[in-house]
């Protein structure tokens, strides 16, 4: 990896041949501890959905790596299969949201279902997904709320939260929550 303005090198690492093959684009996205490279590459086989990219969002459909900043050491390698991405997410969250709109196929490339939209969250730090979801709710638009004493990050949607709580060195653990009809807060008592 490179910088742009000056060509030096900031990351030198070797990627399985087979996670990059048939490369179509790479995305990199960067915090103060960790790059993300998004490698999209074209399907090897049918694929058996019409996935729709939500507010213009790239599809990636390949792998994902996080590499540590400061030594250039690769953390981690996770398989995307047509996850849609906001390249304009908060730099220092511990976590990614993926959201896309995906409807079923039929040999003939017919659509068959009505659309589900997906979100999957996937932690920054191991590459795991902390939190996937199919469902009708549209995940057009979303915000963040982030509450840096308790360790959470609420994810907001029109009609419902994820709230997802940290600690140090562990995985999230999610919480799925409607929005209190009076006040619009998410009520954690409240499941899906």
């Amino acid at each position: 990896m490179l910088k742009i303005d000056s060509g030096e090198s900031v990351l030198e690492a070797a990627l399985d041949p087979d996670h990059v093959a048939s490369l179509r684009r790479i995305y990199v996205l960067r915090s103060l501890n960790h790059y993300v490279l998004l490698a999209n590459t074209r399907f090897q086989e049918r694929n058996p959905f019409s996935t729709n990219t939500i507010n213009n969002q790239p599809i990636v459909h390949g792998h994902a790596f996080g590499f540590d900043r400061r030594s250039g050491r690769k953390l981690w390698d996770t398989k995307l299969a047509s996850h849609g991405i906001k390249l304009d997410q908060p730099q220092e969250l511990p976590v990614l949201v993926f959201t896309s709109r995906r409807s079923a196929k039929d040999d003939n490339n017919r659509i068959t279902k009505a659309p589900r939209y997906l979100i999957s969250i996937l932690d920054k730090r191991t590459g795991d997904f902390v939190y996937e979801e199919a469902t009708r709710e549209s995940f057009i638009t979303y915000s963040y709320s982030v509450d840096p004493k308790s360790n959470r990050i609420s994810v907001n949607f029109a009609d419902s939260a994820i709230d997802l709580a940290f600690a140090d060195d562990t995985p999230p653990a999610e919480k799925r929550s409607k929005p209190d009809k009076k006040s619009g807060v998410p009520n954690s008592d409240e499941s899906r």
